[in-house]
């Protein structure tokens, strides 16, 4: 079977494609809201679409390490570089709904913990904003509760041995 690859399209922003305009253009609320018709679609609407489905599917689909200071996209499975200092983690400013970040560390969180931010959003306690990771060889996800206004978090998997 041959390899499968992630789909990347208009990885660029290019200004000017030779008419003046972008190569990607978010089509509006309204068009997103009704779809399409017996139309003729922009270049630039379906730039702007293939770019937002390949970066998704690449962002669901693979672990990402990052530095001691990142902030994460809805979706996205992170491993703090913990290595060298306490790694910090910042969730997204405005999350929908049930979205979700899974984060892990690079080393044990007791060698150099990882603290985790809501920004202005709680996590788990009414007025908490912050909260650090302590649970070694796991893997921790908030998702989003809009009905209490907060993230929760979960255990999404822990590391083990067979004995």
């Amino acid at each position: 079977m041959a390899e499968r690859k992630f789909p990347e399209w208009a990885t660029d922003t290019i200004a000017d494609i030779g008419n003046g305009d972008p190569n990607k253009t978010d089509p509006g609320a309204s068009k997103q809201a009704s779809g399409w018709i017996v139309e003729k679609p922009l270049l630039q609407t379906f730039n702007w679409l293939q770019n937002l489905f390949g970066h998704f599917i690449k962002a669901n689909n693979q672990v990402a390490l990052k530095a001691t200071t990142y902030e994460a996209e809805a979706g996205e499975r992170v491993i703090m570089d913990n290595s060298a200092a306490i790694a910090t983690l910042n969730l997204p400013a405005d999350p929908l709904d049930g979205q979700w970040v899974e984060v892990d560390a690079v080393e044990k969180y007791s060698v150099f913990s990882v603290t985790v931010e809501g920004g202005s959003n709680d996590i788990m306690v009414a007025a908490d904003t912050t909260c650090v990771l302590d649970l070694d060889d796991t893997v921790f996800r908030f998702w989003w509760d809009s009905t209490n206004s907060m993230w929760k978090i979960r255990i999404a998997s822990a590391a083990g041995r067979i004995i």
